[in-house]
């Protein structure tokens, strides 16, 4: 059974990994993960990650991921940390994934290894049209890169869409948008 929900899962999702320099594509995999060889100068990238899981899964069914950062490669053949951001979810929801409230929290985290940066802004937007509409959501800033946000409750069987964005002070940015984040039931 362990091998055939391995192959449904690589047979039935797709993912694209897409890395960009200066505005320019140094290459793609379609895969989750890459190598990618990068110049000693100093560049802008943007790492994206798409991923599109709806026919297997009720929730998350499509996901996009797209990371910006300033770095150098490394003068040898090295491999260097890069000052990616991400953004951990606790989404109000209880036992069984049932929705318990209406309140998430947001925790935004930073690669280890290089210069932590201040986190500039945190903006987040809900769909319960899946993604065909945005409404922005009031945010409120707790410590410690934390933040907090009203989600949206939504009729049984729908689900809560959610896109946020994150700027760092040095340059780094972190977009996510995940269509059908959660289901109301």
């Amino acid at each position: 059974m362990r091998s055939r929900d391995a192959s449904s899962w690589r047979s039935d999702t797709t993912r694209l990994l897409t890395l960009y320099r200066n505005g320019t594509k140094v290459g793609e995999h379609p895969e989750s993960f890459g190598n990618f060889t990068l110049p000693a100068a100093m560049g802008t990238y943007r790492l994206t990650y798409d991923v599109d899981a709806s026919a297997l899964l009720p929730v998350s069914t499509r996901v996009s991921t797209a990371w910006t950062f300033q770095s150098a490669g490394p003068s040898d053949t090295e491999s260097i940390p890069v000052p990616l951001l991400s953004v951990d979810y606790a989404l109000p929801l209880g036992e069984a994934n049932h929705p318990n409230g209406s309140v998430a929290e947001f925790a935004v985290r930073q690669t280890r290894g290089v210069q932590q940066q201040e986190i500039t802004s945190f903006s987040l937007w809900t769909s319960v049209d899946d993604g065909t509409t945005w409404q922005p959501a009031r945010v409120e800033r707790l410590e410690d890169s934390r933040y907090a946000a009203e989600v949206p409750e939504q009729d049984a069987d729908r689900g809560v869409s959610l896109r946020v964005a994150v700027k760092a002070s040095g340059g780094s940015e972190f977009e996510q948008t995940i269509i059908r984040a959660y289901l109301a039931e």
